[in-house]
């Protein structure tokens, strides 16, 4: 015996073929999101808890504070999740689109943010400023307020 599932449950295919190409520029930005979101995770924990970095985000800052690897885990994978989860729901609409555009275009600027990050720390550690950087990445997480 099966049950129905709710009416708002249903999944909706789309119906003209713009919709369905809609569907598959949404789902494959969405991909982009994760993988990118994933990159941000590594590299975020690999910096925040080795040399020390600035992070602006302040839940992230507050759990970096805290020495929470798992809780800022759970966040950022949470915040991936539930961003893929509500442009899964609407992605046959033009808006979802939009959005994941724009989203995209928000990854990739962080990732291009990181890849210069990584060029400056490497610079400055090829300068023997090892010991320097390291305390000045501390200090910097360390002077961030507390909400």
């Amino acid at each position: 015996m099966s049950v129905p599932l709710a009416s708002s449950s249903v999944l909706i295919l789309p119906h003209t073929p713009a919709e369905r190409a809609r569907s598959r520029r949404v789902m494959l930005l969405m991909a982009v999101l994760v993988v990118l979101g994933i990159g941000d995770l590594a590299l975020t924990i690999t910096h925040a808890f080795s040399i020390g970095m600035n992070e602006v985000n302040p839940v992230g800052s507050y759990l970096i504070r805290n020495n929470s690897v798992l809780g800022l885990t759970l966040f950022k994978l949470g915040s991936i999740g539930i961003t893929v989860g509500l442009l899964l729901k609407v992605r046959h609409q033009r808006f979802a689109e939009a959005a994941s555009w724009m989203l995209a275009a928000v990854m990739v600027t962080l990732t291009f943010h990181w890849y210069q990050y990584n060029l400056d720390l490497a610079h400055e550690l090829a300068s023997n400023n090892y010991a320097q950087v390291s305390q000045v990445m501390r200090v910097v997480v360390a002077d961030v307020p507390t909400p």
